[in-house]
């Protein structure tokens, strides 16, 4: 038996945790892989992961 889950997040906290991530940009697909790939490819996902890190850490601190 095959599972198949497609789930939709709008923060990249949950997104992490996928096998595959799609990152859509004007409702085409421009980069697809895992967490680790599309973070290493320091593009549009990575950008996202970043500012959110970094909201994270500020928010932290306070």
């Amino acid at each position: 038996m095959v599972f198949q889950d497609v789930r939709a997040a709008n923060g990249s906290g949950s997104a992490r945790l996928a096998g595959r991530i799609f990152v859509f940009a004007n409702g085409e697909i421009v980069e697809d892989g895992t967490h680790d790939e599309l973070l290493a490819q320091g593009r549009f996902y990575a950008d996202m992961w970043e500012s959110q890190a970094e909201w994270y850490r500020r928010e932290g601190a306070s």
